[in-house]
């Protein structure tokens, strides 16, 4: 067991499956768009320790400096806003609206037409609290640098 309570095998599984799902990011000649909105209070969690979270914050910058990925923040200062119910991922797929809500045991997948519109207001209204691409690397580059 880990300090997290979970296996090492488990984590090692988890750790290669996302890692392989990046790759998607990156491939040439056509790689995923990815836009991503985090609040600004997960900067300030430490998990895993400050080097760690440094080397996490400077992963995301680097990211978002590639042309298909985009990584916003809402501020702190935006206060309660409609979205802050847990991460949710929204993605076309074969022309069509899917979504996946994460859960604590486990995720769901929603395909209905009724309720992905609903994530997709949820998305837009979350996405008018969150700061420009510029800013929201700042935010990221400042609070890497506290994590020295």
């Amino acid at each position: 067991m880990t300090a997290y309570g979970a296996r090492e095998e488990d984590l090692e599984a988890a750790l290669g499956t996302r890692l392989t799902r990046q790759e998607i990011l990156r491939r040439k000649p056509d790689p995923c768009q990815l836009v991503a909105v985090m609040d600004e209070w997960m900067l300030h969690r430490e998990i895993g320790g400050p080097e760690v979270m440094r080397e996490q914050l400077l992963a995301i910058v680097a990211a978002s400096e590639l042309p298909s990925i985009r990584v916003h923040i809402v501020p702190t200062s935006a206060g309660a806003y409609l979205g802050m119910d847990g991460p949710f991922t929204l993605a076309t797929v074969e022309g069509r609206s899917v979504g996946y809500l994460e859960g604590h045991l486990k995720g769901r997948v929603v395909e209905g037409s009724e309720d992905t519109a609903d994530l997709e207001r949820t998305w837009e209204a979350v996405r008018e609290y969150a700061l420009p691409g510029n800013q929201s690397r700042d935010v990221i580059m400042r609070m890497a640098e506290k994590w020295t």
